[in-house]
């Protein structure tokens, strides 16, 4: 009998042990697992693929910088191609910017190309907002393309 008043009953160990269990749920869902850190870089010309903050890939031929932060990056692209591919929920949103034309990707995919005062843009793999200077923004579905010029 004495052995059974040592080991304390299911009940009281569950009453001690539920809030603990509480905090470190919470704590868990609050706590960010991977904080939003500064994020920088060039293009250089050079065929280059990149990993720009907290998944975004981007395969670029040509030149820009990208800046931002690692779940809201901003590329300015000056010339050449360059390929998104945004696929993460840590992501909210992607920015590129052109001396003709800004556009905002959320996820999904698109091709960029800027040449000769020219911007061409592809959504390849989601919905993205194009806009064009000068003109309201215009939404591009898989499949559709937008051209801004100077």
């Amino acid at each position: 009998m004495a052995l059974a008043r040592a080991v304390p009953s299911s009940g009281l160990l569950a009453r001690f042990l539920a809030p603990i269990a509480g905090l470190g749920l919470v704590a868990w869902t609050v706590w960010p697992v991977d904080p939003d850190r500064a994020v920088s870089g060039e293009f250089h010309g050079e065929a280059q693929v990149l990993h720009i903050g907290d998944g975004l890939r981007v395969r670029a031929e040509g030149t820009g910088t990208w800046a931002g932060t690692s779940r809201s990056p901003q590329l300015y692209w000056d010339s050449g191609r360059l390929e998104l591919s945004a696929g993460s929920e840590l992501l909210t949103g992607v920015a590129v910017a052109t001396p003709e034309a800004r556009l905002h990707l959320d996820s999904g995919e698109a091709v960029v190309l800027r040449e000769s005062g020219e911007t061409v843009i592809w959504a390849s793999g989601g919905p993205l907002t194009l806009t064009c200077r000068g003109q309201a923004p215009e939404r591009l579905t898989p499949g559709r393309m937008g051209r801004c010029r100077a």
